[in-house]
């Protein structure tokens, strides 16, 4: 960050009259600014969100896409600021991670904030965001982060002088906040129960709070996939003095206990927009006799292709891995000759190694990435952002309601455009007998018609799911 934003920052953060913050408001275009809600707060909370807009605007001004705020934004990031605990429920690519922006450019130095997000891949995503666009001193912590004491003491936190390093978020695995398995704790488990670190703690933030029910609940008879977010109530009362900021896009009324529990309090506010997307339209087609027909698959690749450049990008979402490898070699099979074994079509699960993951995902997602056709598994669903994607195809019925939204929310997340979310579904679906289900499937969308074996896999979740 140059020297001038870096003075400019500091001048808006120290601005303390409305006179002030509104006077450098003007350098804004007035139609960006959510003025009505502006002029509906009192003049203390309003020179805040005066604050807020400036240093968003400031930091993006000069990069392809300028940003200020939205009233949802403004809102979540002004409750926290007041100390509330705060459940903000919000359709994908809505801008939920921004009030996390909002709030760190905010936030006192000498402060950190604690995030906590599931996947790797997502806190890659996030964090090189952080960096990259709004210029924040972030750092991801999860398994491949050194154990070293004296990295933790340089770039995060010295325990001797009780002082932090340069960062301003950690984003963080739920797992490196408890003991492992083999009773020890991690360096940023030691460090949440540390007092002199607690005291240097602002915001903890849970983004995809509703995997506390999804992931670290016991279902349908199976263990909990990953118990440790069944505990994450455990931080609140080690950093109880911290509000909590709660982000989800997938919020049905029968997780809500789970996501109450997470919260750690019963007295947090909660903001919800509309959880579906105008811009996307959502089918279902049923596949000639199983998805290992390579032939279902034919009518994702043009008949007249000849430029990567000028197809479209598609996502296809498959629940296991043996099934991203056959949808990759059909997809291969139906391109010319001269594209085949070019990285036209790659597939992406857990077992590849990091640097092919990383050089796929980016293949994908970058503007000139040769990448058309990208089979992945359910870890590029959540969150993470694909700016150009035009169609997003399940292969097979989603394993939950949560994962259908999660996978649609991947599609078209820039303004202007439309896009389509495909199910392609087994024959066998249609032979389903709903009196087999009990009552509870009306509340619990998910819920299969028995009992499942302890360790069931996602993919034997055979749900009746409802648009």
């Amino acid at each position: 960050m140059d020297a001038q934003l870096v003075s400019e920052l500091t001048g808006i953060r120290s601005i303390t009259s409305e006179q002030d913050a509104e006077k450098r408001l003007q350098c804004i275009p007035k139609e960006l600014v959510p003025w009505d809600f502006l002029w509906s707060l009192e003049t203390k909370d309003r020179v805040v969100a005066y604050k807020f807009c400036l240093l968003l605007w400031s930091i993006t001004k000069d990069t392809k896409t300028p940003q200020v705020p939205r009233k949802l934004q403004l809102e979540a990031a002004l409750s926290v600021y007041q100390q509330r605990s705060t459940l903000v429920v919000a359709g994908t690519n809505s801008g939920k991670t921004l009030v996390v922006i909002l709030l760190v450019l905010l936030q006192q130095p000498g402060s950190i904030t604690v995030m906590l997000s599931p996947f790797k891949r997502l806190q890659e995503t996030m964090v090189n965001d952080m960096k990259e666009r709004y210029h924040l001193r972030a750092f991801a912590v999860n398994e491949d982060t050194p154990s070293d004491p004296d990295w933790w003491k340089s770039h995060v936190f010295n325990r001797k002088t009780k002082s932090l390093g340069a960062v301003d978020i950690l984003v963080t695995t739920v797992e490196q906040c408890f003991r492992s398995d083999s009773g020890h704790l991690s360096q940023m488990g030691q460090l949440l129960r540390l007092p002199s670190f607690q005291q240097k703690v602002c915001y903890q933030v849970v983004d995809e709070i509703h995997e506390a029910f999804f992931s670290g609940t016991p279902l349908y008879g199976a263990h909990a996939f990953r118990p440790k977010w069944g505990c994450i109530d455990e931080l609140r009362r080690l950093l109880s003095t911290v509000p909590v900021l709660g982000l989800t896009a997938s919020c049905p009324g029968h997780i809500m206990a789970s996501i109450n529990k997470a919260m750690g309090t019963p007295t947090y506010f909660r903001l919800q927009s509309a959880l579906n997307r105008q811009n996307i339209t959502y089918a279902f087609h049923c596949v000639v006799g199983g998805l290992h027909v390579p032939e279902n698959f034919r009518c994702l690749v043009s008949p007249t292709f000849c430029d990567p450049a000028k197809h479209m990008r598609i996502l296809i979402f498959c629940d296991n891995k043996q099934l991203t490898w056959t949808v990759r070699n059909a997809l291969e099979s139906f391109l010319p000759d001269e594209w085949k074994g070019k990285g036209v079509v790659l597939h992406y699960h857990s077992f590849m190694s990091q640097a092919y993951l990383t050089q796929a995902h980016k293949a994908f997602t970058t503007e000139g990435g040769l990448c058309r056709f990208l089979v992945a598994t359910s870890g590029e669903s959540t969150g993470v952002d694909f700016p150009d994607v035009d169609i997003v195809v399940n292969a097979g019925l989603p394993p939950s309601r949560k994962d259908k939204l999660q996978r649609a929310g991947r599609l078209v997340r820039r303004e202007g455009k439309q896009g389509i979310f495909l199910i392609l579904y087994e024959p066998w679906v249609n032979e389903v007998d709903l009196s087999e289900y009990e009552n509870e499937w009306i509340i619990d969308p998910d819920r299969p018609r028995k009992k499942l074996a302890t360790h069931a896999s996602c993919q034997r979740l055979d749900s009746f799911y409802k648009m």
